[in-house]
């Protein structure tokens, strides 16, 4: 009968390409060092899988066990993403370890491990939240809006045209922010529409008022249909009746 104080030996382990290593929610509390070869480490939310990390040569996954001391189920999963090769280690390994350690070296490695966790957590909350948001404005705004399909027939033209040059459009979603409206490739020809380019929209959003706004031309897409384009717009400084019917619109 051996000693329960030994500490258990490293052991090497092999894995083929996508067996699965580690599974999210099980129990166990080895600590593994990837000597050849990858691992991907993933959590499942809502039937869904998310990537969190590729590790390679060199690299440890498995520690939060000896880090959190404590025995909770491992809170992501770690798959062999070609043949791997393992080093596991039982963290009573690293407590004989962290033990030798002097007392203010261990002051600030408990912060330190502290700050680690929380961040974890944090991290792992963000990944896992989910809103059905679209992006809105310039990407470099970093803003999001709820947007609503619509099918709205419009017309537009350059910001320093007169109607004389107006074509038509058709809004397929608009947002706070922005709408995506598709056209007829053949618009392309009366002026320019590239990204940058502004051009005042008109639409009908209540029966009795014109919704009037400058935007201005984020991409140009192609469509399934070698007639269409997609076009998205940011608006600009939308005036205060704007934004009023724009927001009484998307209340509905």
């Amino acid at each position: 009968m051996g000693n329960k104080n030994s500490i258990p030996p490293v052991v090497r382990l092999k894995y083929k390409k996508n067996d699965l290593i580690i599974k999210q929610g099980d129990y166990g509390i080895s600590i593994y060092t990837v000597i050849s070869g990858k691992v991907a480490i993933t959590i499942e939310t809502d039937s869904r899988e998310i990537s969190l990390a590729t590790l390679g040569p060199g690299e440890i996954f498995g520690e939060m066990i000896f880090l959190d001391k404590s025995t909770t189920p491992r809170s992501a999963s770690a798959r062999a993403l070609m043949d791997t090769e393992l080093e596991a280690w039982h963290p009573k390994r690293l407590t004989k370890e962290y033990a030798k350690m002097p007392p203010m070296l261990k002051y600030v490695t408990d912060h330190s491990v502290g700050r680690l966790l929380l961040m974890n957590k944090k991290i792992s909350a963000l990944n896992t939240k989910r809103k059905k948001v679209v992006e809105d404005e310039p990407r470099q705004s970093q803003r999001k809006f709820f947007r609503m399909e619509v099918n709205l027939d419009c017309f537009y033209r350059p910001v320093t045209e007169g109607k004389k040059v107006e074509v038509r459009g058709r809004i397929v979603n608009i947002s706070k922010g922005g709408m995506n409206m598709l056209i007829s490739f053949m618009n392309s020809r009366e002026f320019s529409h590239a990204p940058g380019d502004m051009v005042t929209v008109t639409a009908s959003l209540a029966a009795d008022r014109e919704f009037v706004v400058n935007a201005r031309i984020m991409s140009v897409d192609k469509t399934h249909s070698p007639a269409k384009l997609a076009v998205r717009l940011a608006f600009i400084r939308l005036s205060e009746e704007a934004q009023k019917q724009l927001g009484f619109f998307l209340m509905k």
